[in-house]
């Protein structure tokens, strides 16, 4: 639970004195500043592991999700844009990216992200680098959330 977040956030800080360029590690750690609220911690987290790997898909979709919790919704927007720019066919991003867009009253965006999540489950998905607790992780997950999402808006108008 919760509770374990500080414990947490200690053990996989000296996971990192040891193995400072641990990219699972340094995203597991972002995810829990982000979990706990500490949103710049968890943003400059995500920046280092951008400095060690430019490419890094997980450090945007995650600093999406960090954004999205500080309600920093053109920031998450941008940053699982970004993500999506470096690997379109991945679902969770699309899911999450129609989250942003439901949040900020795009409708119309979000209908087409959630079917594009739905669409991009047809192809395998890779398992993300860093652990993010209760974020949707099997296909199964993902298109289940997409569906009844994208139920819940077509009920709405436009």
């Amino acid at each position: 639970g919760e509770g374990d977040f500080p414990g947490a956030i200690d053990g996989v800080k000296r996971l990192l004195v040891d193995e400072p360029s641990d990219l699972d590690a340094l995203l597991t750690l972002g995810n829990l500043y982000s979990l706990t609220g500490r949103i710049s911690e968890a943003r400059d987290t995500f920046g280092q592991a951008l400095q060690r790997e430019p490419l890094c898909v997980e450090a945007r979709i995650f600093g999406g999700v960090a954004a999205m919790q500080a309600g920093s919704l053109a920031e998450a927007r941008s940053e699982l844009a970004k993500a999506l720019f470096l690997e379109p066919t991945l679902a969770i991003g699309h899911y999450l990216l129609a989250q942003v867009q439901e949040r900020t009253q795009d409708f119309e965006s979000a209908r087409r992200s959630y079917r594009n999540a739905v669409a991009q489950l047809k192809y395998p998905q890779r398992p993300l680098a860093g652990h993010y607790p209760e974020m949707l992780d099997s296909a199964e997950s993902i298109s289940r959330a997409a569906r009844y999402a994208l139920a819940a808006l077509e009920e709405q108008p436009g």
